[in-house]
């Protein structure tokens, strides 16, 4: 009974055990190997002692080059070393800028031995295993890389964290092109190496699409490719907003786990990160342009008429001018319904009050022509008998000119004296009295003193 339970345990643990190794995610790990090969070209102080520095080749299972971190401990030969992150950027700088990224003769070294020796010497120094005011070198190459590839690294700026941006490569606006209004190009920014991407839009119009600089829509793009914002030309102004999401390779100093058994040894991978940008705010006004001709009665262009242009909504309120050709426009305006009112009329033409509206559509000149008739002043003169009132005059002035139109039978024209004042009456009343007075005393002394006689 008892032999039966403890297999029945034995069995159940063995099995949470394989359930663990199963769902437990092991760490990446990679078989480090060496190539062995004398390369002694340098002696350093080290824990008190003058050292000779040797430094054996390693290599991943993969044939990259790898370096090692625990100057103290002996190399990696065939063991399979877990991964456990990434060294620091001043080391990571020094692998962008050693060998094997750089050929030795690019390094201004002879061999690719030397080129190796000196990059292994940067790592420990920007690692703080080594000083290098401590070292004495046997080989001057060698020292002068070493030294080269330590101020660069300490200078560069390059960060192995993978990013991502995302850059309008002209000004962020729209232009027609044919039913669609397209954007400038974006391009994508990235430490990458290689990688693939696609464009999220968030509240785009109905028809917008994303195509790569040949104008081909694409749902996924090469991390080299631009891409620009196609909007239906019939779409309501507004804006809307684009994400890139990425799935980049990049190169990343990655550590590998010694132990402390054997040396911890690092070197330049590739490694694959899922990245996002931020929003990106794509704004689009479609516009039009309005365009006015104003022309006399014979198709002449007349200048300087002035018209007040006010949209609809009250928003956008301009005056413009006839030019010598009779043209007045205004261009980039936003689509709409906009009201145009002479305020102005030429010189010698009458003003026309007539109140027009223009549509304005997306990409396209509105037009209006408007004539004017040259100034034709009348006077009329009413005549009111005295016997059925009293005596009215009606004038009817339209210029300077003042011209007179009288009975049509007689076509005689008269010059007036200036309208709109009442001739003064009274005075002459008054004096018409006086005389009439005196002659009526006259009149009396003749009839006395020929009464007398």
């Amino acid at each position: 009974m008892k032999r039966r339970m403890l297999t029945k345990w034995f069995g159940i643990i063995s099995l949470i055990i394989i359930l663990l190794g199963v769902s437990i995610p092991q760490a990446a790990a990679e078989i480090i190997h060496q190539e062995k090969f004398q390369m002694n070209w340098n002696y350093i102080k080290f824990k008190g002692t003058k050292v000779k520095i040797k430094a054996d080749l390693l290599r991943t299972s993969s044939k990259d080059v790898a370096y090692c971190l625990s100057p103290d401990l002996n190399s990696p030969n065939g063991e399979d070393l877990p991964e456990i992150g990434k060294e620091n950027d001043l080391v990571y700088r020094v692998l962008l800028y050693g060998y094997p990224q750089k050929t030795p003769a690019e390094l201004g070294v002879s061999t690719k031995e030397e080129a190796y020796y000196a990059t292994q010497l940067a790592i420990w120094i920007a690692s703080k295993k080594i000083e290098i005011a401590d070292s004495k070198p046997e080989n001057q190459q060698v020292y002068n890389l070493v030294k080269h590839l330590v101020e660069k690294a300490s200078k560069g700026t390059e960060v192995q964290e993978t990013y991502l941006n995302v850059i309008p490569t002209g000004k962020q606006t729209v232009e027609q092109n044919g039913e669609y209004f397209e954007s400038n190009l974006y391009r994508v920014q990235s430490n990458s190496v290689s990688g693939v991407y696609s464009v999220q839009m968030e509240g785009a119009p109905e028809g917008a699409k994303i195509i790569n600089e040949q104008g081909e829509k694409k749902n996924e793009f090469s991390i080299e490719e631009k891409f620009k914002v196609m909007i239906p030309k019939n779409a309501t102004s507004g804006n809307f907003k684009i994400r890139v999401n990425a799935k980049l390779q990049s190169l990343q100093a990655v550590t590998f786990d010694g132990q402390k058994r054997i040396q911890n040894t690092t070197a330049l991978l590739p490694r694959m990160s899922e990245k996002s940008s931020t929003d990106i705010v794509v704004r689009w006004e479609f516009l039009g342009s309005l365009k006015i001709m104003k022309v006399g009665e014979n198709r002449e262009a007349l200048k300087g008429a002035v018209f007040e242009v006010v949209s609809e909504n009250g928003d956008f309120r301009q005056e413009i001018t006839t030019t010598e050709n009779g043209i007045a426009t205004l261009n980039k305006l936003p689509i709409g319904t906009y009201v145009v009112k002479e305020i102005q009329a030429p010189e010698g033409y009458v003003l026309d009050p007539t109140i027009k509206k223009m549509e304005v559509k997306t990409g396209e000149i509105a037009e209006i022509e408007i004539k004017n008739q040259k100034i034709t002043s009348v006077l009329e003169i009413k005549k009111v008998h005295a016997t059925y009132g009293n005596a009215k005059q009606s004038y009817d002035i339209q210029s300077k000119e003042q011209t007179i139109e009288n009975d049509p039978a007689s076509k005689e024209k008269h010059h007036l004296p200036s309208t709109g004042t009442k001739f003064p009456t009274d005075p002459f009343v008054g004096l018409g009295f006086v005389i009439l007075g005196i002659y009526i005393l006259k009149i009396r002394k003749n009839i006395v003193k020929n009464y007398k006689q």
